[in-house]
């Protein structure tokens, strides 16, 4: 190192580093050098001074935390973390360096010189995660009688006072008790806090206007535990929350039931016209998206809170209410419905009306005639192909229509099939059998299929192949795998009779009326143009989608007449019950409408849950229920807002708030120690969960402080977890670093061993020695960091 001396510095940041010792070819420890006395008094007047020394800056920074208690006061304790704005004005220095003076004037003869270097004072009241708050002031001290021959006496004076919030022992809302530890520097415990030394500030948060109050406490009493925790007992001036509870159900009951109504809709941005339209709804998360003709028809509506149904009713198509209100009955034709409880995307809505439209989206290629020794007894063959131009994003397990046409080009000759299409057969290009499903067989027009396709491509045309022509072939149609993710496929080809679903539940559905044999879409369908004619299915838990992604589509032949009409409808029958339901609206404008029905009892029901979660000692559950269930509801800037017409639900939203605060309380605590010192912490008041936070490091040391070539330094340090977790340490590491290395760098630094041979406590010295070739010339930072057995 030519000569020169490498120095160490070791810094405190927050918790992962502890205290600061500077450069000088003397320690910063409580030592004594160069002394000459001939009269013993000196070391006595300047043991004196010293401590004296210690207690002005004790009462400086008693004045400092003072000036900040005050000013806090005027700002409700919000926003204020540190002493930077007092440091013009600040008493506690003038207090420091007025004792500095009176002293060297009291010692005329001596020749004393008191020195004051980097005197500083820090308070940091507001971490709300750990929970913790400190005020801290620091100086170097240094005493000379130089004309007594006495050198010089040099010490760091730090004093402190830190107070860290533990656990909730009881709430009620109204008389709380808790858990809070003090101690001063060097981390004594603080064994002296009165009730009188103690404020406790309740902090109520008003949600509507984002502004966070504090309120006075009463503290009622203060047990000390020892090691400087204390129990702290304080009642507040509001209700208990069983109370609020009784209150807030008053007011909901207040509320005009008219004002009451929790739907929500999706509407076509565009009114649509006469004739045959592809309907389609998405449920995708808290989404609900309209399409007609397979392109998306509205601006996506949030429905986040709502749709969560568990309904007993019918599933309706073409239903008219049966209190004749608002809605009237469909005057149209219905054909294939279908409801699915996952989400499809829009290439998939797409596709889908490009099939049934069969515009360019599939070709039929020519006739191939096989030998049948060889294609397994099949005399026919033709290829499908599907062209990926038509098709936005690749696609699985898609249900493909396919009709068979005897007219040109296609030119389909159903005399080299059986009767019914018992002998048709369906493979993918590498010859793996599909399952269908004949809708329609009609060897005199046209026939429909549907064939689960597995995999449909975006950038390259899918062939499949059709076989027929077995005269010994049996009929190998299977409906149910080809729907197997639908709830609800009913192609309404029943010309008479009920409705036969295909989908693997089997769904029967009921036409109402004398029009069933209409011509559909796709082949049969209904037509409903009467008050009494609509189509019904019984209820079953898979056609409630409650609050899950669902699809719901339907092809409908519409005559918008001006008045709102029904589609599809689950629900009471009522206009204004629960229900999910189609129509159209008396502007032409398509709907899709979710109602869970909230209404008052609904609501007064919520607060029943949240009270016995509450009496069941679920506190997180029930804060949980009232701040995500009830308050959206009853928040008329909420998108779940089920209150309407101008209601106003300000008083109700402030006692939900109150309430709320009184399940997680947080509170702001003010206290004085002996010296008159004050600290200010603030946090939640919570029970003990899962250790979160690491290690705090105390006590670092490094002996001697500066180094010279071939000289080593002995580096110390605590690692304690006890009031924070009360894990056992695992590591303890340090970095020697111009600047603080990244939280969380655990196994990246150098490890440091524990002093008693092994890390299997909650608070653990370590130590480690350090060469000169450890270091750089010049100023060296030393970074500390501890891990506990959760990994914090």
């Amino acid at each position: 190192m030519g000569g020169k001396r490498g120095q160490v510095l070791i810094i405190s940041v927050l918790g992962i580093v502890v205290i600061l010792l500077t450069v000088s070819s003397v320690l910063f420890a409580t030592s004594l050098s160069g002394l000459t006395l001939p009269k013993t008094e000196f070391k006595e007047i300047a043991t004196q001074i010293y401590f004296g020394s210690k207690a002005a800056v004790a009462a400086g920074l008693a004045e400092t935390s003072s000036q900040l208690n005050k000013k806090m006061e005027n700002s409700l304790y919000q926003n204020y973390t540190t002493l930077e704005e007092l440091s013009e004005n600040n008493t506690g220095l003038k207090q420091m360096s007025d004792w500095q003076n009176k002293t060297m004037i009291n010692y005329p003869s001596i020749g004393l010189s008191l020195t004051f270097t980097r005197s500083m004072f820090d308070c940091n009241w507001n971490d709300p995660l750990r929970r913790h708050g400190y005020s801290l002031a620091e100086t170097n001290v240094s005493i000379k009688m130089v004309n007594f021959g006495f050198e010089g006496f040099r010490d760091n004076i730090e004093i402190a006072f830190n107070a860290t919030i533990d656990e909730l022992i009881s709430t009620n809302g109204r008389e709380t008790s808790f858990k809070i530890r003090f101690v001063r520097e060097k981390g004594c415990p603080v064994e002296q806090m009165v009730r009188s030394l103690i404020s406790v500030l309740f902090e109520v948060y008003d949600r509507t206007n984002e502004y966070r109050s504090y309120n006075e406490t009463e503290v009622k009493s203060v047990r000390y535990l020892g090691n400087g925790t204390y129990i702290v007992c304080y009642h507040s001036d509001a209700k208990n929350i069983t109370s609020n509870l009784s209150l807030l159900r008053d007011e909901v009951s207040t509320i005009d039931p008219a004002n009451i109504s929790s739907s929500k809709m999706t509407v076509s941005d565009a009114t649509v016209t006469e004739g045959w339209h592809l309907v389609t709804v998405v449920r995708d998360g808290n989404y609900l998206r309209l399409y007609i003709d397979g392109e998306e028809a509205d601006i996506p509506t949030d429905i986040m809170g709502y749709g969560s149904l568990d309904q007993s009713f019918p599933l309706r198509a073409a239903v008219q209410y049966s209190d004749g209100d608002l809605r009237h009955f469909f005057d149209g034709i219905i054909d294939e419905i279908r409801i699915l409880q996952t989400s499809r995307t829009d290439a998939w809505v797409n596709a889908t009306y490009q099939n049934h439209q069969n515009e360019g989206f599939m070709t039929v290629e020519a006739e191939e005639t096989l030998n049948p020794k060889w294609a397994g007894s099949w005399s026919y063959k033709r290829g499908i192909t599907i062209h990926s131009d038509h098709v936005e994003a690749d696609l699985a397990n898609f249900p493909l229509l396919l009709v068979l046409d005897p007219s040109p080009p296609q030119s389909f000759n159903y005399d080299q099939t059986k009767s019914a299409g018992e002998d048709i057969r369906f493979t993918d290009d590498d010859n793996a059998s599909l399952s269908y499903e004949i809708e329609k067989w009609d060897t005199l027009g046209k026939s429909f299929i549907w064939i689960e396709v597995p995999s449909i491509s975006s950038s390259e045309d899918t062939t499949l192949n059709i076989y027929y022509g077995n005269p010994d072939a049996s009929d190998d149609q299977n409906p149910a795998a080809v729907w197997d993710d639908y709830s609800l496929v009913e192609h309404l080809e029943e010309a008479t009779g009920a409705h036969h679903g295909s989908s693997p539940y089997s769904h029967t559905g009921t036409y109402h009326g004398t029009h069933q044999n209409a011509n559909g879409k796709i082949d049969g369908g209904d037509d409903c143009n009467g008050a009494s004619e609509y189509v019904e299915w019984p209820n079953h838990e898979n056609l409630n989608p409650g609050s899950g992604n669902f699809t719901v589509s339907l092809w409908a032949d519409l005559h918008p007449s001006g008045s709102t009409e029904t589609l599809l409808m689950k629900g009471d029958g009522s206009s204004t019950g629960i229900r999910y339901e189609l129509y159209l609206d008396d502007e032409r404008r398509l709907v899709f409408e979710i109602d869970d029905n909230m209404t008052q009892a609904n609501i007064l029901n919520i607060i029943d849950e949240v009270e016995a979660k509450y009496d069941a000692g679920d506190r997180n559950g029930a804060w949980l229920q009232l701040l995500y269930d009830l308050r959206p509801k009853l928040d008329p800037k909420s998108e779940e807002s089920v209150v309407r017409n101008g209601t106003d639900t300000s008083v109700i939203l402030k006692l939900i708030d109150t309430i709320l605060s009184q399940l997680k309380p947080h509170v702001r605590v003010v206290a004085r120690d002996f010296r008159g010192i004050t600290v200010s912490v603030y946090g939640e008041l919570d029970t003990p969960g899962e250790d979160v936070w690491g290690p705090t490091i105390t006590k670092a040391q490094a002996q001697p402080d500066q180094c010279e070539t071939g000289g080593t330094i002995h580096l110390t340090a605590t690692a304690d977890d006890r009031w924070y977790g009360n894990s056992n340490i695992t590591v303890v590491e340090y970095f020697i670093s111009e600047s603080q290395p990244e939280i969380g760098q655990y196994g990246s630094g150098s490890t440091m061993s524990p002093t008693d041979g092994t890390f299997d406590e909650s608070r653990e010295d370590a130590e480690t020695t350090l060469q000169s070739d450890d270091l750089s010339a010049g100023v060296n930072n030393i970074w500390i960091h501890g891990q506990d057995s959760e990994g914090n």
